[in-house]
C-alpha cells in the first residue's frame, strides 16, 4: 500500500468522521439534515468501497505482472557467477528465498553456511570454547577475530578439498553446512540473510561485523538481505556500523529478489520498502 493510498484512507476516514458528527447532531436539530447526512454517509461507503475493490484488483494485476516477469529480468544475470551465501539471522526462509533469486539469475552457489548461535557469546565465553578445541586442534583460532578470519578465508578463497577445515568448524557448532556444497570454489561475491526474533540481541557487532570485515579483507562484496515481515530489522544497525554492503529489507518479493540480483554487481545502497530503504531498486541495465 503506498503513500498515496494511505493518504487516501485518512481523508476518508477523516470525512466518516465529520459527517457522523453532523448526523448526531442533526438527530437533535433536524430529521432532515440528518436524513441528508445519513445519505451522503452511505452513499461515502459505497465511493470508498468501489475504490478499495478497484485499488486491490490493481494491486494483483501488478502482483502477477512481476511474478511472471522476474524470472524472464532475471535470467542468466549471474550466470556462472559463484557466490558464498551465508545465514546469520533468525530467518531461514530468508535464505532459502535468496537462494532461490541467485539460481533463478544463473549463479552458482558455492556454499551455504549457517553461524551458529555460540559466535554471538561474550568474548570470555567464547576464548574459553576456542582454547578448548585449539588445545586438540593447533588449526583452530583462539578468539572472535582469528575465527571470523579464518571463516571468511575459507569461505572466499575455497576450502582445502583434501584436508577441508570448515567441517572441523561445524563439528564443533560454530556453524552449519550443506552437505551438497562443493566448498572449494573461490568467490567475488557474499549475500548474507539477517533478521532478528530478539532486536535486542548482540549478534551484529559478535558476528555480522567481525564475518563482513574479513570477508571484505578477502576482496569479497558483501551484499545482506531480510524477510520483509523480519519481526526485527538489522538494516538500521548496518547503517550505523557503516559497513559498505548493500541491504535489500523484503527478499521474499519479487521487488526484493529483483534488487538484491541487480545490487550484486550494481550500486552499494538500500533498497527496498522499510523506512531504512533509500531506493526501491538499484539501475536495472539491459
Amino acid at each position: 500500500m503506498g503513500p498515496g493510498f494511505k493518504y487516501h484512507v485518512v481523508t476518508v476516514s477523516a470525512i466518516f468522521f465529520a459527517l457522523t458528527i453532523g448526523l448526531v447532531a442533526g438527530i437533535f436539530l433536524s430529521p432532515k439534515i440528518a436524513t441528508r447526512q445519513e445519505k451522503a454517509i452511505r452513499d461515502l461507503q459505497a465511493t470508498v468501497k468501489n475504490e478499495v475493490i478497484e485499488k486491490n484488483a490493481s494491486l494483483d494485476q501488478y502482483r502477477e505482472c512481476l511474478a511472471k516477469t522476474t524470472p524472464a529480468v532475471l535470467h542468466n544475470r549471474l550466470k556462472d557467477i559463484d557466490i558464498a551465501l551465508i545465514q546469520t539471522g533468525d530467518y531461514p526462509e530468508a535464505m532459502n528465498r535468496t537462494k532461490e533469486a541467485l539460481v533463478m539469475a544463473g549463479a552458482k552457489i558455492a556454499s551455504q553456511t549457517v553461524i551458529e548461535p555460540s559466535w554471538n557469546q561474550s568474548d570470555e565465553l567464547l576464548v574459553a570454547r576456542l582454547a578448548a578445541a585449539h588445545s586438540t586442534n593447533p588449526k583452530f583460532p583462539t578468539n572472535r577475530t582469528d575465527l571470523a578470519n579464518r571463516v571468511g578465508e575459507l569461505l572466499a578463497k575455497g576450502d582445502d578439498p583434501i584436508d577441508p577445515f570448515l567441517p572441523v568448524l561445524e563439528q564443533e557448532k560454530f556453524l552449519r553446512l550443506n552437505r551438497e556444497d562443493d566448498r572449494t570454489a573461490s568467490v567475488k561475491y557474499a549475500v548474507i540473510t539477517i533478521g532478528s526474533r530478539n532486536p535486542a540481541g548482540g549478534r551484529i557487532s559478535l558476528a555480522d561485523l567481525p564475518l563482513i570485515l574479513a570477508l571484505q579483507k578477502q576482496g569479497v562484496k558483501v551484499i545482506a538481505c531480510e524477510l520483509l515481515e523480519a519481526e526485527g530489522s538489522d538494516i538500521a544497525s548496518y547503517r550505523d556500523l557503516k559497513l559498505g554492503v548493500s541491504t535489500v529489507d523484503n527478499v521474499n518479493r519479487d521487488i526484493g529478489q529483483l534488487a538484491l540480483i541487480f545490487a550484486i554487481t550494481g550500486e552499494i545502497d538500500d533498497y527496498g520498502v522499510k523506512q531504512t530503504a533509500k531506493r526501491l531498486l538499484p539501475s536495472i541495465s539491459p
